[in-house]
């Protein structure tokens, strides 16, 4: 599908002959052979045969020719143009997602999304004095094996709100943990947001210890959300003619 002079086609195109399933072969016999190219596909449990597959499922590939004995061509790499899409808008960067028809839909995020983790605080001061966050990231040098921010408490921090704020601004001021998370709070909760893309990272975290002995407490468990991995080599919407259904795939 060129559009504005651009023209996609061909670019990186890899393909591979598998046996039609079931499905596909049910909208042949309804459509005709050629209303078939392009559908995406996926790889099934017999592993020589490609499928329709099931709503939210990644796409393995499009078809690119369908033949009389069965067998399909299948496109596993490179641009994809006028690929069918649900009858709505769709996101360039979004990841392609089969709707098991036949169409695409997009996903209701992005390529990925950078990982986000959130502690609330549970108790407020009752004794001014020192607790200690401490900030674990395996993609940090500094943080990898947990950095100690410690942060001065008062009595004028007796709420939830104000303790997460005082966290916050305690965090704020240690470079290592800037220089890898954006920080806020929100009520309750402190949150850190890694400012780059990367792969997860299970040993992310949020410690916290009442080394002052002040009464403030935060939740046992740091909620981590988000999935960093890009989702590098699956299929991502590069263009879309919203207009006619119609959408280019780059498959990675």
């Amino acid at each position: 599908m060129a559009r504005g002079g651009l023209s996609y086609s061909g670019i990186g195109f890899r393909a591979a002959t598998f046996l039609a399933g079931t499905g596909i072969k049910t909208l042949v016999t309804a459509n005709g052979k050629d209303l078939v190219k392009n559908i995406p596909v996926v790889v099934t449990s017999a592993g020589d045969t490609v499928d329709l597959g099931n709503d939210g499922d990644v796409p393995f590939g499009f078809i690119d020719v369908y033949e009389d004995d069965g067998y399909c061509t299948v496109q596993f790499r490179g641009f994809r143009e006028d690929v069918p899409t649900v009858a709505t808008d769709i996101t360039p960067g979004r990841l392609c997602l089969v709707d098991g028809n036949g169409v695409v839909k997009e996903s209701t995020s992005g390529i990925g999304v950078n990982q986000k983790m959130t502690k609330a605080v549970t108790a407020a001061v009752t004794t001014a004095g020192e607790i200690t966050v401490t900030i674990k990231a395996a993609g940090s040098l500094a943080l990898e094996d947990g950095k100690p921010v410690e942060v001065d408490i008062t009595t004028e921090d007796n709420d939830t709100t104000k303790v997460a704020t005082a966290i916050k601004n305690a965090l704020l001021e240690d470079d290592d943990v800037v220089a890898f998370f954006t920080v806020t709070s929100s009520g309750a909760n402190v949150i850190l947001e890694a400012r780059a893309a990367a792969d997860n990272d299970d040993t992310m975290d949020i410690d916290f210890d009442d080394t002052g002995e002040t009464g403030v407490t935060m939740d046992t468990t740091t909620d981590v959300e988000g999935v960093a991995d890009r989702k590098i080599g699956l299929p991502i919407f590069v263009d879309s003619d919203n207009a006619n259904d119609k959408a280019t795939v780059f498959l990675g």
